[in-house]
């Protein structure tokens, strides 16, 4: 595989003001591109040629070993409860997802916890993020996020020895794509987690955008950055959530080669923009 770095880690902290939603640090760094790839010079080259890998890959059933994980005891998963007190943006997501543990808190979210505020699903919620995305006619992306509360994709893996992580990618993608079918637009979509270690809201939230868009560094074929399937139809739930938990399994091991590849006073740099990220949550 031909390996090309880009030659600096783009760093961007934003605060939406007056926004309920959050800061979001995001970080862009070096991609891997499989070998031909090499003729891409620019991000739009780049990107197309994801879509086109996306689309030629989106009808493969996803192997057996990946579609063994059972459903029993799903019920459990989407009412586990948060591991430490929540605050500011993780509370808000907690309260609107309908976390039985933030029941009877006061609400978080600057915009209110009322109805109209998401669109509720048994098991999910789903919301605007007031970030845009580009390239696309409507720029809307939305989060969705489950009752049951996980950290971030590394936790959900880890959670109950993986038990959860089938289940809950499978409903978070049925619903976000039921949702932006009928309140967005029609069409493909870009379904990502970003990497736990870039995430800024630690909350689990899926990010849905058009399918000739980008966000925050997505879509991207690097397993550090995020993990994002391209999804074209309602009935694609189930192979492409075992498709992104193998992304997540994988994303342990890109991410300590990612580290290594990457300068440490840039390492350093992006660390540091997440706990003002975090900062700013927190002061919200």
């Amino acid at each position: 595989m031909t390996v090309r770095t880009l030659p600096s880690l783009l760093l961007v902290a934003t605060l939406a003001a007056g926004s309920w939603a959050t800061a979001f640090a995001t970080v862009a760094v070096a991609e891997e591109l499989p070998a031909g790839d090499d003729e891409c010079t620019s991000p739009d080259c780049s990107l197309g040629m994801l879509q086109r890998r996306a689309f030629r890959q989106q009808d493969v059933p996803a192997p057996a070993n990946e579609t063994s994980e059972k459903s029993s005891g799903a019920g459990a998963c989407f009412s586990r409860p948060p591991s430490d007190n929540l605050a500011g943006a993780e509370l808000c997501f907690c309260q609107l997802a309908g976390n039985p543990a933030c029941a009877d808190t006061a609400c978080a979210c600057p915009q209110g916890c009322a109805a109209g505020v998401a669109w509720k699903h048994a098991n999910t919620v789903v919301f605007r993020n007031v970030a845009k995305a580009h390239g696309c006619a409507d720029d809307s992306v939305l989060l969705t996020s489950p009752s049951g509360y996980f950290r971030d994709p590394a936790d959900l893996h880890e959670a109950s020895g993986g038990s959860c992580q089938h289940s809950i990618i499978t409903q978070l993608l049925a619903d976000s794509w039921s949702t932006y079918q009928s309140a967005v637009g029609t069409g493909p979509v870009w379904q990502c987690f970003h990497g736990s270690h870039i995430a800024s809201v630690r909350y689990l939230h899926l990010q849905t955008f058009c399918h000739s868009g980008s966000f925050h560094g997505m879509p991207t074929s690097n397993h550090y950055v995020a993990s994002c399937v391209l999804m074209s139809a309602a009935g694609q739930a189930e192979a492409l959530a075992a498709r992104m938990a193998s992304m997540i399994v994988e994303q342990g091991s890109v991410q300590r080669g990612a580290e290594c590849r990457v300068p440490v006073f840039q390492r350093r740099l992006a660390a540091r923009a997440v706990r003002t990220a975090r900062g700013l949550l927190a002061s919200k």
